[in-house]
Protein backbone atom coordinates (compact mmCIF):
# COMPACT_ATOMS: atom_id res chain seq x y z
CA UNK A 1 0.00 0.00 0.00
CA UNK A 2 2.62 2.22 0.97
CA UNK A 3 4.85 2.11 -2.85
CA UNK A 4 1.27 2.48 -4.43
CA UNK A 5 0.59 5.48 -2.45
CA UNK A 6 4.18 6.77 -2.93
CA UNK A 7 4.04 6.19 -6.86
CA UNK A 8 0.57 7.79 -6.89
CA UNK A 9 2.44 11.21 -5.06
CA UNK A 10 5.51 10.39 -7.88
CA UNK A 11 2.80 10.30 -10.72
CA UNK A 12 0.86 13.44 -9.78
CA UNK A 13 3.74 15.65 -9.26
CA UNK A 14 5.12 14.77 -12.21
CA UNK A 15 2.18 15.91 -13.50
CA UNK A 16 1.83 19.03 -11.61
CA UNK A 17 5.59 20.49 -13.08
CA UNK A 18 4.64 18.94 -16.26
CA UNK A 19 1.35 20.75 -16.67
CA UNK A 20 3.50 23.67 -15.08
CA UNK A 21 5.67 23.38 -17.52
CA UNK A 22 3.25 24.12 -20.52
CA UNK A 23 1.12 26.40 -18.92
CA UNK A 24 4.21 28.74 -17.90
CA UNK A 25 3.45 28.93 -14.36
CA UNK A 26 6.10 26.92 -13.11
CA UNK A 27 8.72 29.07 -11.51
CA UNK A 28 9.87 26.84 -8.78
CA UNK A 29 9.36 27.37 -4.90
CA UNK A 30 7.43 30.60 -4.99
CA UNK A 31 5.08 29.80 -7.90
CA UNK A 32 1.90 31.29 -7.35
CA UNK A 33 -1.78 30.16 -7.57
CA UNK A 34 -3.46 28.41 -10.70
CA UNK A 35 -6.75 28.49 -12.06
CA UNK A 36 -7.99 25.96 -14.93
CA UNK A 37 -11.11 26.54 -16.16
CA UNK A 38 -14.11 27.17 -13.80
CA UNK A 39 -13.82 26.68 -9.98
CA UNK A 40 -12.46 29.32 -7.98
CA UNK A 41 -10.87 32.72 -9.57
CA UNK A 42 -8.00 34.97 -7.71
CA UNK A 43 -10.17 37.48 -6.40
CA UNK A 44 -12.33 34.79 -4.71
CA UNK A 45 -9.38 33.21 -3.18
CA UNK A 46 -8.07 36.77 -1.95
CA UNK A 47 -11.53 37.12 -0.85
CA UNK A 48 -11.59 33.83 0.93
CA UNK A 49 -8.11 34.55 2.44
CA UNK A 50 -9.12 37.87 3.40
CA UNK A 51 -12.25 36.00 5.85
CA UNK A 52 -9.43 33.62 6.54
CA UNK A 53 -7.42 35.73 8.08
CA UNK A 54 -9.98 37.30 10.01
CA UNK A 55 -11.12 34.09 11.89
CA UNK A 56 -7.52 33.36 12.98
CA UNK A 57 -7.98 35.79 15.71
CA UNK A 58 -6.81 34.23 19.17
CA UNK A 59 -5.51 31.52 17.13
CA UNK A 60 -2.40 31.18 19.30
CA UNK A 61 -4.81 29.60 22.08
CA UNK A 62 -5.95 26.77 19.75
CA UNK A 63 -4.44 23.94 20.36
CA UNK A 64 -1.01 22.24 19.37
CA UNK A 65 -0.24 19.41 18.02
CA UNK A 66 0.30 16.52 20.45
CA UNK A 67 3.95 16.26 20.93
CA UNK A 68 4.52 19.37 19.05
CA UNK A 69 4.36 22.11 21.47
CA UNK A 70 6.57 25.12 21.53
CA UNK A 71 9.13 25.67 18.93
CA UNK A 72 9.67 22.65 16.44
CA UNK A 73 13.19 22.23 14.23
CA UNK A 74 11.83 22.80 10.48
CA UNK A 75 13.20 22.55 6.94
CA UNK A 76 10.14 24.57 5.82
CA UNK A 77 8.98 27.85 6.31
CA UNK A 78 12.10 28.96 8.16
CA UNK A 79 14.08 27.23 11.24
CA UNK A 80 11.50 26.72 13.53
CA UNK A 81 8.05 26.40 13.81
CA UNK A 82 4.91 26.56 15.79
CA UNK A 83 1.35 24.89 14.96
CA UNK A 84 -2.06 25.68 15.89
CA UNK A 85 -4.98 23.79 15.34
CA UNK A 86 -8.48 25.03 15.48
CA UNK A 87 -11.31 22.64 16.56
CA UNK A 88 -12.29 20.86 13.57
CA UNK A 89 -8.25 20.06 13.09
CA UNK A 90 -7.72 19.38 16.82
CA UNK A 91 -10.45 16.41 16.28
CA UNK A 92 -9.46 15.60 12.28
CA UNK A 93 -6.30 17.24 10.68
CA UNK A 94 -8.18 16.22 7.48
CA UNK A 95 -11.83 17.05 8.44
CA UNK A 96 -13.88 20.02 6.40
CA UNK A 97 -13.17 22.94 8.98
CA UNK A 98 -10.36 21.91 9.52
CA UNK A 99 -7.63 25.01 9.86
CA UNK A 100 -3.81 24.33 10.67
CA UNK A 101 -1.81 27.80 11.36
CA UNK A 102 2.13 27.55 11.04
CA UNK A 103 4.18 30.11 12.32
CA UNK A 104 7.66 30.86 10.95
CA UNK A 105 10.87 31.59 12.95
CA UNK A 106 14.44 32.40 12.30
CA UNK A 107 15.20 31.63 15.65
CA UNK A 108 13.42 30.17 18.89
CA UNK A 109 11.77 34.01 19.95
CA UNK A 110 8.79 34.78 19.71
CA UNK A 111 9.96 38.22 18.45
CA UNK A 112 11.72 36.44 15.44
CA UNK A 113 8.14 35.31 13.82
CA UNK A 114 8.50 36.12 10.17
CA UNK A 115 5.45 34.40 8.61
CA UNK A 116 2.26 32.73 9.15
CA UNK A 117 1.11 29.88 6.72
CA UNK A 118 -1.84 28.17 6.60
CA UNK A 119 -4.21 25.56 5.48
CA UNK A 120 -7.88 25.30 5.62
CA UNK A 121 -9.56 22.53 4.61
CA UNK A 122 -12.68 23.51 2.70
CA UNK A 123 -15.28 20.80 0.73
CA UNK A 124 -15.09 20.43 -2.38
CA UNK A 125 -12.76 23.12 -2.98
CA UNK A 126 -9.83 21.22 -4.37
CA UNK A 127 -10.33 17.46 -4.65
CA UNK A 128 -7.21 16.83 -5.92
CA UNK A 129 -5.22 17.97 -3.77
CA UNK A 130 -7.01 17.24 -0.25
CA UNK A 131 -9.35 19.87 -0.73
CA UNK A 132 -6.77 21.83 0.63
CA UNK A 133 -7.18 26.26 0.94
CA UNK A 134 -3.08 27.47 1.15
CA UNK A 135 -2.29 30.98 2.22
CA UNK A 136 0.47 32.99 3.33
CA UNK A 137 0.30 36.02 5.50
CA UNK A 138 2.44 38.64 6.57
CA UNK A 139 2.54 39.71 10.43
CA UNK A 140 -0.07 42.15 9.40
CA UNK A 141 -2.38 40.03 8.14
CA UNK A 142 -1.74 40.60 4.14
CA UNK A 143 -1.81 38.06 1.74
CA UNK A 144 1.75 37.66 0.38
CA UNK A 145 2.96 37.92 -3.23
CA UNK A 146 4.54 35.28 -4.71
CA UNK A 147 6.90 34.15 -7.72
CA UNK A 148 7.67 36.66 -10.50
CA UNK A 149 4.32 37.83 -11.23
CA UNK A 150 3.51 38.51 -7.67
CA UNK A 151 0.35 36.31 -7.58
CA UNK A 152 -1.41 36.32 -4.17
CA UNK A 153 -0.26 33.39 -1.84
CA UNK A 154 -3.95 32.53 -1.12
CA UNK A 155 -5.73 29.38 -2.85
CA UNK A 156 -4.37 26.66 -5.10
CA UNK A 157 -0.76 27.98 -4.40
CA UNK A 158 1.62 25.72 -7.01
CA UNK A 159 4.60 25.82 -4.71
CA UNK A 160 2.81 24.62 -1.60
CA UNK A 161 1.03 21.98 -3.35
CA UNK A 162 4.10 21.06 -4.84
CA UNK A 163 5.92 20.49 -1.20
CA UNK A 164 3.36 18.84 0.42
CA UNK A 165 2.65 16.30 -2.69
CA UNK A 166 6.62 15.35 -2.58
CA UNK A 167 7.38 15.42 0.89
CA UNK A 168 4.28 14.50 2.96
CA UNK A 169 4.28 11.40 4.15
CA UNK A 170 0.20 10.47 4.31
CA UNK A 171 -2.13 11.44 1.29
CA UNK A 172 -3.62 14.03 3.33
CA UNK A 173 -1.08 16.21 2.29
CA UNK A 174 0.40 16.86 6.35
CA UNK A 175 3.46 17.00 7.07
CA UNK A 176 2.65 17.79 10.90
CA UNK A 177 1.46 14.08 11.63
CA UNK A 178 4.47 12.45 9.74
CA UNK A 179 6.90 10.67 11.72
Amino acid sequence: ILKDVQMKRVLLLASIIGLSLLSGSFVGCGAASSYGSGGPTATDDLGKATALWKSLTGYQAWSQYAGMTGFQDASQHGSYNQFYLNQAAAADLSSSGAIIVTESYDRKDPEALNGIFVMQNIAGYDKDFGNWFWAQFDLDGNVVNLGLDGAPAAGRVDSCIQCHVSTAQGADLLHINDN
